[in-house]
């Protein structure tokens, strides 16, 4: 919520519920000024109250994966999904990209998510493709509006004509449903990849993510490296995955409680 409604909503004596939806909010020093403040975990929201600026009356309340439910109830029907695309490979790696921006204003204020740096990691998933034949890597994009883009053209027309590799807009509860393991920049999927004990590479390239609540073992800082975790995951699966389950336990909450009084009364407001 931009800062400016947050302070008329103070002055004005209304109240504001926020709800993290990522883990990484946690960590950037913004004002974050609402009345209450609903994280993933108690973890979540210690790291909340030391990395940003709150009121002094600030709630900071665990409510757990609020996602879950919408995940399972999506599950059997996800399952069809993946037997049609996994008939003829082993795993699926589902790649996620930042936003593609939509015009060349918007690109080249963006730090992050510009063109050139979205574009490296198709030119990645096309070379992983290659080294992983038995791998169907399916990039999850946000809009296919790139494709139409001439700036993407040489690219779009070499990951075409590659068989391992579909380009898809389905909704990301299915592609979280239907991945073996998961490749790219970081979104609020890589959490419910963790959350559903799943094995994930996380690019840190530009050495943009905070290292205090996900260890090197999912982080890869080069190509080569993320190459290298990618052909771990595929050979030791279940080490793998017992390495992410201390981050799964700082960033969720495990047990499914019920909704607090506490949070209901919150909400009923």
């Amino acid at each position: 919520m931009p800062l400016n409604i947050q302070i008329s909503a103070i002055t004005n004596g209304i109240q504001i519920i926020a709800n993290q939806t990522r883990s990484q909010l946690s960590f950037p020093f913004v004002p974050l000024l609402p009345n209450y403040y609903f994280t993933f975990s108690k973890k979540l929201g210690q790291y909340v109250k030391k990395n940003n600026l709150i009121l002094k009356n600030t709630k900071v309340l665990s409510v757990g994966n609020y996602k879950k439910n919408q995940i399972y109830n999506l599950k059997n029907e996800s399952l069809k999904i993946k037997k049609r695309f996994k008939k003829n490979y082993k795993n699926i790696c589902t790649v996620w990209d930042y936003p593609v921006p939509l015009n060349w204003y918007d690109n080249g204020r963006e730090k992050l998510s510009n063109y050139r740096r979205i574009n490296n990691l198709f030119i990645e998933t096309l070379k992983l493709s290659q080294i992983f034949p038995d791998v169907l890597f399916l990039i999850k994009s946000k809009n296919l509006k790139w494709t139409k883009f001439s700036y993407f053209k040489e690219t779009y027309f070499k990951i075409k004509q590659t068989k391992n590799i579909i380009i898809s807009d389905m909704s990301y509860v299915h592609a979280i449903n239907i991945s073996d393991l998961a490749y790219g920049n970081y979104t609020s999927t890589m959490d419910q990849m963790i959350f559903l004990n799943k094995p994930i590479v996380l690019r840190n390239y530009y050495n943009n993510f905070n290292k205090e609540l996900y260890d090197k073992n999912i982080l890869s800082k080069n190509f080569n490296d993320s190459c290298n975790k990618i052909l771990y995951i595929l050979n030791n699966r279940s080490k793998a995955l017992k390495k992410q389950v201390k981050i799964k336990k700082a960033i969720f909450d495990i047990k499914n409680k019920e909704i607090s009084s506490e949070t209901l009364k919150i909400i009923n407001v």
